[in-house]
């Protein structure tokens, strides 16, 4: 008696906010057929709460009652033998309130177990379904953060081409005959050509050295005493020797690098030069990304924001 009390006094309460004929009607046709339940009169029970709440859209619209409906109307289906009919009622009761329990000393242990199994697996597969969506967002998310980034890269080397001209220049045999190291930089090749320049540049030098001094002690000569004429006689067959020397090693390496240039002649040459990009061009900006952490009871979470 006094849980009936209660039932009572809970869809009371439920109902308060609702019409007042709508109250009335749904009170007592839910009553009828909890008295029928509480008779043994399964049958007299699913008649009555079917036409109430049958449907995945019940016939009534207090909360309440829609809840403790589907509760009985589950619970005479065990009775009846038709459980999975029993569990779909379950099932739509937590689809309304899935902290919903049914209390076991109100109820027999084979209605409570039924409706805990059913609850279990409604709320794994709800647990399921949020972790596939998770994952799902998470790996549009990443895929999103992959396009932008494939975008920022490629505007970068868009970027990158645009501030680069190749230019091509012909080159000529002719130049590369000319000493001091032309053709080797005519050809591209920069270190051979810096090479050949000072060492050629050098041994001009030295043979000029030679033959300024060669000049200056043969003038000398007749000048001189008798006693330091031998001196300076050696000398000046000294000064010419070297003279003759650097200008013969001039002769060699100019040639070999004359050679060396026509070898590895070089028709066309390509340069790469920077271009300047224009003042009013607008600069891309990477995408802001804001990273955000949760952590709540036994579950943390992960976002990425936009």
């Amino acid at each position: 008696m006094a849980r009936g009390f209660g039932i009572t006094a809970l869809l009371l309460a439920g109902l308060f906010a609702a019409p007042a004929g709508a109250r009335a009607d749904e009170l007592a046709d839910f009553e009828a057929a909890r008295e029928a339940y509480d008779e043994q009169r399964y049958a007299d029970t699913i008649a009555r709460l079917e036409a109430m709440v049958g449907g995945e859209v019940p016939a009534i619209q207090n909360e309440v009652l829609v809840l403790e409906s589907r509760k009985y109307l589950g619970a005479a289906y065990i009775w009846e033998g038709r459980r999975e009919e029993a569990e779909t009622q379950f099932r739509l009761l937590l689809q309304d309130d899935e902290t919903y329990q049914v209390d076991p000393l109100a109820f027999p242990a084979a209605i409570v177990d039924v409706f805990r199994e059913v609850r279990q697996r409604y709320l794994q597969e709800r647990a399921d379904a949020e972790r596939e969506r998770r994952e799902r967002l998470e790996r549009l998310n990443r895929e999103r953060i992959q396009r932008m980034l494939r975008q920022q890269e490629r505007m970068s080397r868009l970027e990158e081409l645009a501030t680069e001209q190749v230019v091509e220049e012909r080159n000529s045999r002719g130049l590369a005959l000319v000493p001091f190291g032309v053709g080797q930089f005519r050809n591209g090749n920069r270190r051979l050509g810096i090479t050949l320049a000072i060492g050629e540049a050098a041994l001009v030098a030295g043979s000029l050295a030679f033959w300024g001094w060669h000049r200056w002690l043969r003038g000398q000569v007749d000048e001189v005493t008798p006693a330091e004429r031998d001196r300076f006689e050696r000398l000046e067959r000294s000064a010419r020797i070297g003279n003759q020397l650097f200008t013969a090693l001039f002769a060699t390496v100019t040639l070999a690098g004359i050679l060396e240039a026509q070898i590895n002649y070089v028709p066309v040459r390509t340069e790469t030069r920077e271009r300047p990009l224009p003042d009013d061009l607008p600069e891309v900006e990477p995408p802001e990304l804001e990273l955000e952490v949760g952590v709540g009871p036994g579950s943390a979470e992960l976002r990425l924001r936009f």
